[in-house]
């Protein structure tokens, strides 16, 4: 730490006079280096700016970051832009130490960020995915700093950031996200992450997103109740996933058809333990509503016992379901046509929202 940093720890008084001014004079290598803080810099070193031209950029980035600081004190910025050592400057602006954020900030532009990106950059420096990402990025630039704010923690990889070209396209990314902090969300997040890792282009990326967002914001229909203690209803995305990922099974492709109510799920446990998936068609007829069992299934879809399937018969028949599963397949397939076409006009919604949303990001910015 250099003698005139110690002084000014110990005396916030012993600025220059020059700081105090309001209207100091500024230099046009200034301007073009220190965007929103070329007044904030220009008094901390007055012209013709010397101190801080001939800072090293990672010196001139943290000023930049204690600077966006709110309330933050005059003296601690000139306390990062008096020192010579980088390792030094990171731990009077963060307090400690921070592995790798030399080299990070090596990378970054001469000229500065604004407040709000460095203000984002400090809330990534302690995030571990954050810093592995910056830290194999060839460069370190305002857009990359903002897509890292913008994406879920979980969605911090190099393989979904090949994807993203812009801050705006991060935050459709972070409205098609769980927003649940426990560990339902956590997982959904971490699922969501490891579909679109194994993209190969960006229309395979973006078509994913958009039967999130479908999923996300149209509601799920509520299947019909049964009166069973070893029947549980599957309502929500959440509960499809979770029911897919314990029996491996493709239930997770089928939330578009959930979605159109053509097709309900059950979970069904027996008393030794052995389970299984119920899916229904429900139908509405002249006599009024009603319910075909279209498949029963367990793990890995496989063929239940004898015993489970004769007791889940005999428990949804007593509601109301029967089991023929040819005849809810043909049921299906009549219908098919109509559903395609809501869900395409759904779809084209939805394409029509993620627009107006892109629009409005673009013009708040």
């Amino acid at each position: 730490m250099s003698s005139i940093t110690a002084q000014i720890i110990e005396n916030d008084d012993l600025y220059p006079s020059e700081i105090i001014t309001t209207a100091p004079r500024v230099s046009d290598a200034l301007r073009a280096v220190a965007g929103d803080f070329v007044w904030d810099l220009a008094r901390l070193d007055p012209f013709p700016h010397n101190k801080i031209l001939s800072k090293p950029r990672a010196i001139t980035h943290l000023t930049g970051i204690v600077l966006s600081k709110k309330n933050t004190k005059p003296c601690h910025a000139f306390m990062v832009m008096a020192e010579h050592d980088v390792p030094s400057a990171i731990e009077i602006t963060f307090g400690k130490s921070v592995e790798g954020l030399s080299g990070i900030l090596k990378k970054c532009p001469v000229s500065m960020f604004t407040p709000e990106t460095y203000q984002r950059f400090a809330t990534l420096v302690f995030e571990n995915r954050a810093m592995k990402v910056l830290s194999h990025a060839p460069l370190v630039d305002q857009d990359l700093i903002d897509i890292l704010f913008y994406l879920p923690k979980e969605l911090r990889h190099s393989a979904i950031l090949k994807h993203i070209i812009s801050p705006h396209e991060a935050r459709i990314l972070e409205l098609a996200s769980s927003p649940d902090d426990g560990p339902e969300g956590i997982r959904s997040r971490c699922q969501f992450a490891s579909r679109l890792s194994d993209c190969k282009n960006r229309k395979t990326f973006w078509n994913i997103i958009r039967e999130e967002l479908f999923c996300r914001f149209r509601p799920m229909p509520a299947p019909p109740p049964i009166d069973h203690p070893r029947v549980k209803r599957i309502q929500s995305i959440t509960e499809i996933n979770k029911f897919a990922i314990e029996f491996q099974n493709c239930m997770r492709s089928l939330v578009e058809t959930v979605a159109d109510g053509e097709l309900v799920f059950y979970g069904y446990e027996a008393p030794n333990g052995e389970k299984a998936i119920v899916s229904v068609s429900p139908k509405f007829t002249a006599d009024g509503p009603v319910g075909l069992i279209d498949r029963i299934a367990g793990p890995k879809n496989a063929n239940v016992s004898e015993r489970v399937l004769t007791e889940i018969k005999s428990i949804f028949e007593k509601n109301g379901i029967s089991y023929r599963p040819e005849q809810a397949s043909q049921l299906g397939q009549m219908t098919r046509l109509i559903s395609d076409i809501k869900r395409f006009e759904f779809k084209i919604e939805i394409d029509r929202a993620v627009a107006k949303l892109e629009d409005a990001i673009y013009a708040s910015t």
